[in-house]
């Protein structure tokens, strides 16, 4: 499996009960290039700009692991991984409700429209640390399933992906981590990478 790629293979994703944090494990621990981490509760999870993110059971608790030589991914491309995994959100999300009506809003939230009401379906929060000549990105997601917190810091309230079909958290990560492997060969391209304009089709102006 190639360093810039996550675990397709379900029975090889770290299954976690409970954790403080999804990318705080995977950024304190010894993992390995590619290993997905899915936890069933998540105590102390985090957004952008310190936010908190709140995660309610029937959710996608996410965190995939991408280790490289730090002078493999230029800094400004490394900037497009939280588009690029709102993008491979959004592709899951549309499969997993095709009638369902999507948007992004960059760099790191994915949006659902219901009753022509935008609410925020997803969040996104990638990070990374260099070691030596090793960086480790961490690309995090939490999809609200079947539920969503009743408030939140971001502009856009907490909104389901489903108000009563079952959400399959599991075949939804599988379904995102094929939508994020497809692309991300493409930050490594001279060419502007091709999921920018997938992000743009979709954005939501604010």
């Amino acid at each position: 499996m190639s360093n810039l790629a996550l675990e397709s293979d379900s029975e090889k994703w770290l299954r976690l009960k409970r954790i403080d944090s999804t990318n705080t494990y995977a950024l304190r621990e010894n993992v390995s290039s590619g290993t997905v981490i899915i936890a069933d509760v998540q105590t102390s999870g985090r957004g952008r700009r310190g936010r908190s993110w709140v995660s309610l059971e029937d959710s996608l608790i996410f965190s995939g692991v991408l280790i490289f030589s730090a002078e493999l991914v230029p800094d400004e491309r490394l900037a497009h991984l939280p588009i690029l995994a709102g993008v491979a959100v959004l592709r899951a999300a549309q499969e997993a409700a095709p009638h369902g009506e999507f948007h992004i809003k960059e760099p790191n939230d994915v949006l659902v429209v219901r009753n022509g009401m935008p609410g925020k379906v997803a969040g996104v929060l990638v990070e990374s640390e260099i070691r030596g000549d090793q960086r480790k990105v961490v690309v995090g997601i939490g999809v609200n399933g079947n539920r969503a917190p009743e408030v939140s810091e971001s502009m856009y309230q907490p909104m389901p992906l489903f108000d009563n079909d079952p959400f399959d958290r599991f075949k939804f990560a599988a379904s995102l981590i094929r939508e994020f492997n497809a692309r991300i060969s493409q930050i490594l391209d001279s060419a502007p990478p091709a999921f920018l304009g997938e992000a743009k089709e979709y954005q939501q102006l604010v």
